[in-house]
């Protein structure tokens, strides 16, 4: 009897240990959802593509609802996040009523600087108070002006009208240099070509130079050849008249 009982003991535990491991085994491998951060996921399709299977995965709900442990997550995250969010808080409260002044002053001082088209009026820009708290109220109300910033005299606005006159001056100068850049490559041109007609005018004179040159020597010979013809006509005439006095 005590031997029976024994060995049923036995199998029962050995049994309760391979169901123990089979679940464990389960749990690992995420056969069931039991609840995990990431869902079990399980192969709904497969598609042929470039000769390899591509599979489509899907999602299988948990079978446990985790709406309570979301919900904790939730506080456990509030709970961190806004203990230290609460200086800041205040300090926006104790902000926000300097807002409408401040800014009715910021837009007011923009206006001012930016001016309007039209109007030449020079300005005065200050700068900030020296000082720990240029404010009139610390670090929320507005800034306290003080000396003057120098070299600014104009708004925006007039600047820019003097920037767009410059630059209306600047392309008509332009316009005046091309135009005379024009005239100068003209002229230029016109020298190049007085070079040339000059340089064939000295090529030319040059063949002259040399044709009289060579012609000097022969053109002296036949005036000497000339001169000596004349002197034989003179004497030959003389003659002929000598010998017509003699036969009278």
């Amino acid at each position: 009897m005590i031997n029976f009982l024994g060995k049923t003991l036995t199998l029962l535990f050995t049994m309760a240990s391979v169901m123990g491991l089979v679940l464990a085994f389960a749990i690992f491998m995420q056969f069931p959802d039991l609840g995990w951060t990431d869902p079990r996921r399980v192969v709904i399709d497969v598609e042929k593509k470039d000769g390899s299977d591509v599979f489509k995965f899907g999602r299988v709900a948990s079978l446990f609802d985790k709406t309570a442990a979301s919900l904790f997550d939730s506080y456990r995250a509030k709970e961190a996040a806004v203990p230290p969010l609460e200086p800041v808080y205040k300090a926006l409260r104790d902000t926000e009523e300097h807002w409408p002044t401040n800014r009715l002053f910021f837009d007011a001082e923009m206006r001012k600087i930016k001016g309007v088209a039209g109007n030449d009026a020079d300005i005065v820009l200050k700068d900030l108070e020296n000082g720990a708290n240029p404010f009139d109220k610390p670090r929320l109300g507005k800034p306290k002006l003080g000396s003057e910033v120098p070299g600014v005299t104009k708004t925006i606005a007039s600047s820019k009208a003097e920037h767009t006159n410059i630059m209306n001056q600047q392309i008509k100068v332009t316009k005046g240099i091309d135009a005379k850049i024009e005239d100068l490559e003209k002229i230029t041109l016109q020298m190049a070509a007085l070079v040339k007609e000059i340089d064939r005018e000295y090529k030319l004179q040059e063949k002259v130079k040399e044709e009289f040159a060579y012609l000097q020597p022969a053109w002296a010979r036949a005036l000497e050849e000339a001169r000596s013809e004349v002197q034989r006509q003179n004497g030959l005439k003389a003659t002929i008249e000598q010998l017509k006095v003699t036969k009278k």
